[in-house]
């Protein structure tokens, strides 16, 4: 079922899996990211809501105000500064699918949700969030470039009803901080619409509507994004990225592997171009203003298939491109032909990374845990690592991970999981006893 669904929404590139390598990127995506086979789940998302993290904490859930009238009778609070950098990033994706599960209509329903989320992400002994503030051309937080998101709204350009005097932005950054945790800003660059429901309509003041040039024809149905050849397009997307990294206390930019070389008509030669400028770029743009804030993307980790995508990881690895690269190596040590399983992957990027400036990080698929039986690929045997009774696949990578000299942490996709399902929050226990 989750499969199905997955080649009907991959922009029309149903081929067969090659068992000897990780899966072509064409057939492992959703969206096609790779990361969203729980968008057709029959798994109620909206419970991270209602989840209880008790029985991995016995701290008391994190209190906030959770209204502009009761902070406004309260002496000014002082803002939390960031947490010292961690030697070991250990990280969760909070993706825009998290903000669609829950109510995002008032200042308190807003607050208490990302409190939740962060409760649970400490209570599991993360200590970075990656949080997704662009998923379609559009933003969390009110910006001189961008609309605001239909996530907190319900309408692509519509601010939030509680938005006077309040900046959601600002709220996720300083309760992070304050509980301890670094914040990333995660940004999909290009990808102004997924579908034709998401979001259901472009306002006035989106890029690609007020740029109609910009936007280039895509393979799958309603798929739009922004054409990163153009110089215009980089431009903003820079001047997006600098508006964040001076108005807020952010510890990272991140990117996820949203660049979609592959759906286009546009000579992959020069698509890839255009992205190396467009990262080298910000990389600079970033420093330039506070050297502290990292940059680093996640792309799909079959280094032969994202080079369809318009991804030079091998320059990337040499340097001046980025501060890490988070390969999301979604397959475990059962999968394939040896050289196409988790630790042979692993040291593909480790050997591709040559420059002392760049770091590895880990992609690692939490939500992929006891889908045996569930995805006809598994159902198949390709990879039967992922019921592992033992619940330790979360533990044995990131223990793989940590004997690259190049390593530098984790990051799971995604918080949802730490909350809905029974086998994950077996496998966050056990990851959490290695991680003192």
């Amino acid at each position: 079922m989750f499969l199905c669904a997955l080649l009907l929404s991959s922009c029309g590139k149903n081929e067969p899996p090659d068992t000897t390598a990780p899966p072509p990127v064409s057939s492992f995506f959703l969206e096609p990211d790779g990361k969203t086979l729980v968008e057709e789940s029959s798994e109620p998302v909206s419970s991270l809501e209602e989840s209880s993290i008790e029985e991995v904490s016995s701290a008391p859930p994190s209190k906030a105000p959770v209204s502009s009238a009761a902070s406004s009778k309260e002496p000014p609070k002082k803002t939390p500064e960031p947490p010292p950098k961690p030697a070991e990033i250990r990280a969760v994706w909070i993706s825009y699918l998290e903000f669609e599960s829950f109510n995002c209509k008032t200042e308190a329903s807003f607050k208490s949700n990302i409190i939740r989320m962060y409760d649970l992400a400490k209570a599991y002994g993360m200590n970075t969030v990656f949080m997704q503030v662009r998923a379609f051309g559009d933003s969390l937080y009110p910006s001189e470039f961008y609309p605001w998101s239909h996530l907190l709204s319900g309408t692509q350009g519509v601010a939030p009803a509680y938005s006077a005097g309040f900046d959601p932005m600002k709220f996720m950054i300083e309760e992070a901080h304050r509980q301890g945790l670094s914040f990333h800003a995660w940004l999909n660059p290009l990808r102004v619409k997924l579908n034709d429901k998401k979001p259901a309509a472009l306002s006035a003041d989106n890029p690609a509507t007020k740029n109609p040039g910009w936007v280039i024809p895509c393979t799958g149905e309603g798929l739009t994004i922004l054409n990163v050849t153009e110089s215009g397009v980089r431009k903003l997307i820079i001047d997006g990225i600098k508006e964040i990294v001076t108005k807020y206390d952010v510890d990272g930019i991140h990117f996820d592997d949203y660049f979609y070389g592959g759906y286009t008509s546009i000579n992959i030669t020069e698509y890839t171009n255009g992205v190396n400028i467009l990262l080298k770029d910000i990389h600079t743009a970033i420093k330039a203003i506070k050297k502290d804030v990292l940059f680093g993307v996640s792309p799909n980790g079959n280094i032969a298939g994202i080079k369809k995508q318009g991804c030079d990881a091998a320059a990337w690895g040499k340097g001046g491109y980025m501060d890490y690269i988070c390969p999301q190596i979604y397959w475990t040590d059962s999968y394939g032909s040896a050289s196409s399983r988790y630790s042979a992957v692993l040291d593909q990027w480790e050997k591709l990374i040559t420059s002392n400036e760049v770091a590895l990080y880990a992609g690692l698929a939490l939500y992929k845990v006891n889908t045996v039986g569930t995805l006809s690929l598994e159902k198949q045997g390709i990879d039967l690592g992922w019921d592992d009774p033992s619940r330790s696949i979360m533990k044995k990578q990131v223990e793989a991970a940590r004997k690259k000299s190049k390593y530098g942490g984790f990051i799971l996709f995604r918080i949802n999981f730490f909350a809905v399902d029974d086998n994950c929050k077996e496998e966050m226990k056990n990851l959490k006893s290695i991680l003192k």
